[in-house]
């Protein structure tokens, strides 16, 4: 996975997401978003990934992958599994907090972006004697959100996607995300 997505842009996303869920919460009047929640939608939107490998995962149709709009789809999957990732550790930061405990040694972005490479290594391992459909399948009944996102950084680069076309997808949904966003106090000012 290290050449579908570095750590530094893993980091770098993960920042972006916090100013991204930031903004939601001002906009909504929530401090917290509920994991579960946001867990949902990481199935949700991994369904609609898999949907786009048309024929690639339809045994009845016949027609080719829509690469552009799988990638699209990825890249809300990346978006909520990284506000997933921030909330989580937050949450659990804080509950050690509150009990006057150190940090865990795996309650960090870097231990979770680790985890997440091992995951996507055993997908690679996992997959070498099946179809890209097993892939997809593995995706809509795991509820680990990690496993989902590993396999599909292994479905992503089956169809030749990078590194650079994550990046510059998720910059520019990052983008829309933010321009969707109106604040009411700062519509009246």
């Amino acid at each position: 996975m290290n050449q579908l997505l570095s750590l530094r842009l893993f980091k770098e996303m993960s920042e972006l997401q916090k100013v991204l869920d930031a903004k939601i919460k001002k906009r909504e009047g929530i401090e917290y978003l509920p994991l579960q929640r946001i867990k949902s939608q990481i199935t949700m939107e991994s369904a609609e990934c898999i949907n786009n490998m048309k024929g690639d995962f339809k045994y009845w149709s016949q027609k080719p992958a829509l690469v552009k709009e799988l990638l699209e789809e990825f890249i809300d999957v990346l978006h909520f599994y990284i506000s997933y990732t921030n909330h989580r550790l937050e949450y659990e930061l804080a509950d050690e907090k509150q009990a006057g405990e150190p940090p865990l040694p795996w309650q960090t972005l870097e231990h979770d972006y680790m985890e997440l490479v091992e995951e996507y290594k055993n997908a690679v391992y996992l997959m070498k004697e099946k179809l890209i459909h097993d892939a997809a399948d593995i995706v809509l009944e795991t509820p680990n959100p990690k496993q989902k996102v590993a396999y599909l950084f292994y479905i992503v680069a089956h169809y030749g996607l990078t590194e650079r076309d994550i990046w510059a997808a998720y910059q520019e949904k990052n983008k829309i995300n933010h321009d969707g966003i109106v604040i009411p106090d700062e519509v009246f000012n």
